[in-house]
């Protein structure tokens, strides 16, 4: 499939679309069967743990039941997060936050942020493909003036995308759900959304993974919040939009030398003088 958001969307691209996701169902229904059996009482209160809102009490349940799974069932596990997390994106469902803390109290900051990363960019390309083919109606019916307004930013760096995409991502301006959606929608390639997302959502992946080891030791969120996590988190992210940056200004300042190069060439050209019959003229008289 040729994932041009210009383009007409057909059945089979739709089918494509479909297709993972179902995947995803069937596949989050055959991990939750192979899990040990819970106990009646736990198993309601874990069905309430991951509905959302959820409250800190609720988050530490979620956390205390995956990590007594992981013993022994860690891939499992890991695939089940993965799974949830990715389905949740897809269909723009708030709350998966909560198991980047949950992920980052079962597995650890390093191993976390690396599922939590790829499951972020799995699920937020899902609902680039879901808004590419369903959605182009809807986000401009919920968001009309935001739509039109991000159209125009991104028509302005039509011709470098990637730094606008990873300072989105790098930054709180834009939330990443109206980014997942809208994308498509504002004809921003599909390349170029998915390696930004990859890239540009690593700090604050590490930074929420790191504070879910927190997460049995404070008495609400605002105590998950380290400063010197945050700061790190910051410094990261100045050094992946450091090197765009300054990529795109070099790309620049080279196109800006080939114009100048290509006005003087003209120049010369209506100043080369040539000698006929022993006299000097310009070469055009």
């Amino acid at each position: 499939m040729a994932l041009d958001a210009r383009k007409e969307v057909g059945a089979r691209e739709v089918a494509i679309v479909v297709m993972p996701l179902l995947t995803l169902l069937v596949s989050a229904g055959l991990l939750f069967r192979s899990l040990p059996a819970l106990e009646s009482s736990r198993r309601d209160d874990l069905m309430k743990a991951v509905k959302p809102p959820h409250s800190l009490d609720d988050v530490n349940l979620l956390r205390q039941v995956l990590t007594d799974y992981s013993d022994g069932n860690a891939v499992v596990v890991a695939a089940l997060i993965s799974n949830i997390y990715i389905l949740m994106l897809s269909f723009a469902i708030p709350g998966a936050t909560t198991l980047s803390f949950v992920a980052g109290a079962v597995f650890g900051a390093y191993r976390a942020t690396a599922l939590i990363a790829f499951s972020i960019t799995a699920g937020a390309s899902l609902c680039y493909l879901v808004s590419l083919c369903f959605g182009r109606a809807l986000a401009t019916w919920i968001w009309p003036v935001k739509v039109r307004t991000f159209r125009k930013e991104v028509a302005k760096r039509r011709g470098n995308l990637l730094h606008y995409m990873l300072f989105l991502r790098l930054t709180p301006f834009v939330p990443n759900t109206f980014v997942n959606v809208v994308s498509p929608v504002v004809d921003i390639p599909f390349h170029v959304f998915a390696l930004a997302t990859c890239v540009g959502t690593l700090p604050q992946n590490f930074i929420t993974a790191q504070m879910g080891l927190k997460l049995a030791t404070v008495a609400s969120f605002a105590e998950l919040y380290d400063w010197r996590v945050i700061a790190f988190g910051v410094v990261a992210g100045a050094v992946i939009l450091v090197p765009t940056f300054l990529g795109a200004e070099a790309g620049k300042s080279l196109k800006d030398m080939d114009v100048a190069k290509d006005d003087d060439d003209d120049d010369d050209d209506d100043e080369v003088e040539v000698v006929v019959g022993g006299k000097r003229g310009n070469k055009y008289e």
